[in-house]
């Protein structure tokens, strides 16, 4: 399981605490966890394509040392928060530079999914605006790249996110039912953006751990 942080693509560190407990989970039960950075935005230097680039890389990392880890190189999932979210979602889209072959299962917590119709703008990441250049946020959007061959998907969104709206996670999961893709959206009352698997008001550890047993098992 490839665990992503967020902080939108500009911010966030693999060893954060959602992330790590993200990656003791997984790995109390069982799998190998791998936990990535990746290129974030700056003034004057943006990150796209980096920040998924770096990605992919780390997929095909796991793959070439798929007997060094004892990893089975068909059998990788994706989790991430946020921008992690997003990045993780993106892993189950055809990589369009060498159509390398999507991940076998995503986890995303309030991901922006569609760059081109959500409320805020993301011009430090592209470093160009959304009128200027929407081939690039469109290209950044994974519910204008699902397939038919998008894998089997976890949707966790607050219902009182104020930074990513749930309608982003609630698109998405139109769309994969439209294709007729596997999926799941828990809607979490009051929640707001960024949360943990586990904190004080819920815990979706079992959850999350089911659907990647069903997947990856």
């Amino acid at each position: 399981i490839l665990v992503i942080h967020g902080g939108g693509w500009r911010l966030g560190d693999k060893a954060d605490d959602r992330e790590v407990q993200m990656a003791t989970t997984f790995a109390n039960a069982g799998y190998v966890v791998a936990s990535v950075n990746y290129q974030l935005a700056e003034r004057d230097k943006p990150s796209w394509p980096v920040c998924i680039e770096d990605c992919r890389a780390a997929v095909a990392f796991l793959r070439k040392n798929a007997d060094e880890y004892a990893i089975d190189p068909n059998r990788i999932g994706a989790i991430g928060g946020s921008a992690g979210g997003n990045l993780s979602l993106l892993l189950g889209t055809t990589d369009p530079k060498n159509q390398t072959a999507p991940i076998q299962a995503v986890v995303a917590l309030y991901p922006p999914t569609d760059l081109l119709g959500r409320k805020g703008e993301n011009q430090l990441m592209f470093g160009q605006s959304r009128t200027q250049r929407p081939d690039l946020y469109r290209a950044a959007s994974p519910y204008h790249l699902a397939t038919k061959a998008f894998p089997p998907t976890l949707l966790l969104h607050g219902t009182a996110d104020t930074v990513v709206e749930q309608q982003q996670s609630e698109v998405m999961a139109e769309k994969l039912k439209e294709l007729g893709v596997e999926h799941d959206l828990i809607l979490v009352p009051d929640a707001p953006h960024t949360f943990k698997l586990k904190n004080d008001a819920h815990d979706f550890r079992d959850k999350v751990l089911a659907f990647f047993a069903k997947h990856l098992k």
